[in-house]
């Protein structure tokens, strides 16, 4: 039986909703399990590869579960000790977040362009080991980011997704608005660059 809570599951390659049409889902399922069983009657039997993709792609659900409350909360699959989910609307800033370097990115739960710059951020932060952590948090509204990060409301900004560096607390750099890969990648190398070097190539 399904949860009547709304969930969306996320990849590099867009986003998926699920929960919703689950019935629909088992029926498809079911026909393709009679086909493949009808052709495994008639082909010999190979093994099954399976081929893990973890440390390539991020994977992460948004679970929504008071449908009439405008809060998610982030739940990683498969991620990387690197990456991490940040709670949606904090009152302050994290204190984790003032120890080593961090790649922060605060993006809209209702912007597709938003979830592909958290994707890019990954790839890029991917690039250098352990030796940046990333950050990810969803919001709703933009007003919650002033209580972790003022500058945002300071220049009354309203783009996402919200992307910063920091280094033991320090910011190195911040951006807002679109946030294409050449632009992602600019920014995290300039605001990166003292504290890491520069990116594998």
């Amino acid at each position: 039986m399904f949860s009547s809570r709304s969930s969306i599951w996320s990849t590099r390659n867009g986003l998926s909703r699920i929960g919703v049409c689950g019935d629909v889902a088992i029926c498809i399922w079911g026909l393709v399990a009679l086909c493949a069983g009808a052709c495994q009657s008639k082909a010999p039997k190979a093994p099954v590869q399976v081929v893990e993709r973890a440390q390539a792609e991020l994977h992460y659900r948004l679970d929504q579960p008071d449908p009439k409350k405008r809060l998610w909360k982030m739940a990683l699959k498969d991620a990387p000790p690197f990456v991490h989910a940040l709670k949606m609307a904090p009152t302050a800033q994290e204190p984790e977040l003032n120890q080593g370097t961090w790649v922060i990115v605060a993006f809209g739960v209702f912007s597709a362009p938003d979830e592909q710059a958290v994707h890019t951020a990954f790839h890029e932060v991917q690039s250098l080991g352990d030796q940046v952590q990333l950050g990810i948090r969803p919001f709703w509204e933009y007003e919650e980011m002033t209580p972790w990060f003022p500058e945002y409301t300071k220049w009354h900004s309203t783009e996402s997704p919200l992307v910063i560096v920091l280094n033991d607390g320090r910011v190195q750099g911040w951006m807002t608005g679109e946030a294409p890969p050449d632009r992602m990648k600019r920014f995290l190398e300039t605001s990166l660059k003292q504290v890491v070097g520069r990116f594998d190539e």
